[in-house]
């Protein structure tokens, strides 16, 4: 009985890393691909799969063969999104937030040293949409809600988290060393909100701020995403400060009293901003 419970778990454990590297993968994988990043036989990687698929947890593209979350993923998250107070309390002030500006919306919270989005609002009349999704994850030091999360940190916790560095690169304009960062979120302390030039996507500028609870503990940020092509010099401050507004009143809903992120405006940012 021993060796068979020790049996499931093992089982259950390998199901679990395969369905993590398909969160990875958007753009689904084969099961060679599977085979390699988790160090498991295809025969494996296949019965396993089988499973998953039968239960609706992944899904097999009948054009490219290559295996994706399912849409019970999305059932079962569902109820845990409903349970974050944030995201409930947050919701109405980013739906303020996309109309005022006009740009995509997201509000995300920390998960190891990842922001994961938990809620999303995109303008229906743009005809540039963001490809981002509720559950998508970003390597916090190269996104702006990311460094908005990070910025409220002890250095020795945003240590633990992203490492010392070479950091992952994703586009030419990505942060790869900690010094740099951390002199990043020491701005972002300073100015009350966090940018991302280009640094996980190309050609996508994002701007965010973090919002507080009741012990004036950092529970999730709020950012705005979009073009180059919709940007200038005048609309990115204003953009800096609808942001900062919307998280301050968030925070306050959730019983912050004296809201640590103040505004505070810096031109220069603009004009020190990486070329595509």
């Amino acid at each position: 009985m021993k060796d068979e419970l020790n049996g499931n778990v093992q089982s259950l454990e390998r199901a679990l890393i395969l369905l993590e590297k398909l969160a990875e993968n958007p753009d689904g994988c084969s099961i060679k691909f599977l085979s390699e990043q988790t160090s498991l036989h295809k025969s494996t990687v296949h019965r396993l799969l089988h499973t998953l698929v039968n239960y609706g947890y992944v899904y097999q593209a009948e054009t490219s063969e290559r295996y994706h979350l399912g849409l019970k993923i999305l059932s079962l998250s569902n109820g845990l999104l409903e349970s974050l107070d944030v995201r409930s309390i947050a919701r109405p002030f980013l739906e303020q937030l996309c109309q005022a500006t006009g740009e995509a919306v997201h509000l995300s919270i920390q998960n190891d040293a990842f922001a994961v989005f938990i809620d999303k609002v995109e303008n229906p009349n743009r005809t540039i949409r963001m490809y981002s999704q509720i559950g998508k994850t970003i390597p916090l030091y190269c996104s702006s809600s990311g460094k908005a999360i990070l910025a409220w940190m002890p250095e020795s916790k945003i240590r633990k988290l992203v490492g010392n560095g070479p950091f992952k690169r994703y586009t030419k304009n990505t942060i790869t060393d900690l010094e740099t960062l951390l002199t990043q979120l020491n701005n972002v302390r300073n100015q009350g909100y966090a940018t991302d030039w280009f640094e996980h996507e190309d050609s996508i500028f994002c701007v965010a701020s973090p919002v507080f609870d009741s012990t004036n503990q950092v529970v999730a940020a709020v950012s705005i995403a979009g073009t180059i092509l919709q940007l200038n010099p005048e609309r990115f401050l204003e953009y800096c400060a609808q942001v900062n507004k919307t998280t301050k009143l968030i925070s306050a809903r959730l019983g912050c009293s004296t809201y640590p992120a103040m505004f505070n405006p810096r031109q220069m940012e603009w004009d020190d901003q990486p070329t595509l």
